[in-house]
């Protein structure tokens, strides 16, 4: 094999790629595949074959073997973007899906750190991503750095899911409480509703009555 090719970082990556992938499809709810990795992983597949051609086989020896190392990194990174854009989606997307039953006053209760470090890290996040995702160009040195801070956010995103969902259940008690207390509250606005009137008009009549009485 040319010692020239960075065997080692490359199948690092690789499998760094696969086992993100893996966790993609484990956090998409509904556990789809997503399918253009998959496109990626066959184009760097087509260019390590012709690498190990052009390594072996006389007839592509004058083929230049570092535009196909080149390219096969490109396929690789490729890849992990679109695996990190999906992750980072289905993580944030877990959070609001578990969230959106609450009223800010539940969440507030159980986790008090939520509006004020929690949902602004998670913007803060989102909008680091977009500029990852808009500033990525395959031929930069600074490109394998721009992945790792891609799958530091990802990691985060995760981390604040598990949090949130050790508090579930507490959240589900407080909204249990607080649909009480509102049925509660409910009832008592319609029982004053009708008692209130009906007073009114017994009162009335009992008046009346005295009244009546009282002339004659």
């Amino acid at each position: 094999m040319n010692n020239k090719i960075d065997w080692k970082n490359i199948i690092e990556y690789y499998n760094t790629i696969k086992s993100l992938y893996i966790e993609c499809e484990e956090s998409d709810p509904e556990l789809k595949t997503n399918l253009q990795p998959l496109n990626e992983f066959r184009a760097a597949f087509d260019h390590l074959m012709r690498i190990i051609a052009i390594q072996n086989l006389s007839e592509y020896q004058n083929e230049d073997c570092s535009k196909q190392v080149e390219k096969l990194w490109s396929h690789l990174r490729r890849a992990y973007y679109d695996i990190c854009d999906m992750l980072s989606i289905n993580y944030r997307n877990k959070i609001i899906d578990m969230l959106k039953i609450y009223t800010s006053d539940e969440i507030m209760k159980v986790m008090p750190e939520y509006y004020s470090q929690i949902r602004p890290d998670i913007e803060n996040m989102s909008s680091r991503i977009c500029q990852l995702r808009n500033n990525k160009n395959f031929n930069k040195q600074n490109e394998i750095a721009n992945c790792e801070e891609y799958q530091q956010i990802v990691f985060k995103l995760k981390d604040y899911y598990k949090i949130i969902s050790s508090k579930n259940s507490s959240l589900v008690e407080i909204h249990k409480e607080t649909l009480f207390l509102n049925k509660k509250n409910k009832k008592s606005k319609i029982l004053y509703q009708i008692v209130i009137p009906v007073a009114g008009i017994v009162i009335g009549a009992i008046i009346g009555i005295i009244g009546f009485f009282a002339n004659n």
